[in-house]
């Protein structure tokens, strides 16, 4: 019986023994450490905005100035107009320390299917074609790549709008 007893015992731990060693070990994925910023001491400053003391203008001034470098370089795409589609296109970029934009992408699309998130970031990514340089943020005293979100809006009133005052 202590035979029996003592079999039964190895192979239900043999069994056991088995059945853990099978499972799949969890294994939590590796993070890897951001190469940028979304604040800094020094925000990265549009050409023009240099000159502002206050850095929440000095900034605000930024943006604007690089919303009018997209506002002037849009082209509202013609399939969109005649579907009448509208919507916000969000594309998130890094000012690198060159002051150029890289890792260009749509961070969200509320115009699926229409073509307006493709020439958002045909826009943005056309920066780089430019002469113009961002002056590149700082931290701790050192330069450091910044990622900013921008959020492109699409409306087909304001473009007709627009588009009738060039024509005048």
């Amino acid at each position: 019986m202590k035979k029996i007893l003592t079999l039964l015992l190895l192979f239900l731990s043999i069994y056991i023994n088995a059945q853990t060693s099978d499972t799949p070990v969890s294994v939590s994925p590796i993070i890897e450490p951001k190469d940028y910023l979304t604040v800094a001491d020094v925000m990265p400053v549009f050409p023009g905005c240099e000159m502002l003391t206050n850095k929440d203008e000095r900034f605000s001034c930024s943006e604007m100035q690089f919303v009018r470098f997209v506002e002037q370089n849009i082209m509202y795409p013609k399939q969109a107009l005649e579907m009448g589609c509208e919507g916000v296109v969000y594309i998130s970029f890094i000012i690198n320390k060159e002051g150029m934009l890289e890792r260009v992408e749509v961070a969200s699309d509320q115009t699926p299917g229409c073509g307006l998130k493709e020439e958002a970031l045909d826009i943005v990514k056309s920066f780089n074609n430019t002469e113009i340089r961002w002056a590149p943020g700082e931290h701790n005293g050192e330069l450091v790549n910044i990622k900013m979100v921008l959020p492109i809006k699409f409306g087909t009133e304001a473009y007709k709008k627009s588009f009738k005052k060039k024509k005048n």
